[in-house]
């Protein structure tokens, strides 16, 4: 919500791609959990070469990360500033479509 309104829309955009990537990795590590339990040889082989698909995307994350830190420095204290000045915070579910508005307490 605070990247729309602050127009820090890149701050949103790398968000929604770290999501995407943990995503992806949690799938990779669902589908590990099914295939051991099902103990199918090819979906065990199948999910080895995932694991390493799922440690580079990983990797990949925290290398976006930490770019993402040194590059949007500015934006990011700018986001911790106002939330710690406005004493707010509200956050969209996505399941509920619901707003949530919280105060800091001191």
């Amino acid at each position: 919500h605070r990247d729309r309104t602050d127009h820090v829309s890149k701050l949103a955009q790398i968000s929604l791609a770290l999501g995407a990537l943990y995503l992806l990795t949690a799938f990779i590590q669902i589908f590990g959990a099914i295939s051991t339990a099902l103990q199918r040889p090819r979906l065990i082989i199948t999910y080895v070469y995932l694991a390493f698909l799922a440690a580079l995307l990983i990797s990949t994350a925290g290398f976006i990360t930490g770019i993402e830190y040194f590059l949007l420095a500015e934006d990011i204290i700018g986001e911790c500033v106002a939330l710690a000045v406005e004493g707010s915070w509200v956050s969209k579910t996505i399941f509920v479509g619901i707003q949530m508005q919280n105060k800091i307490i001191d």
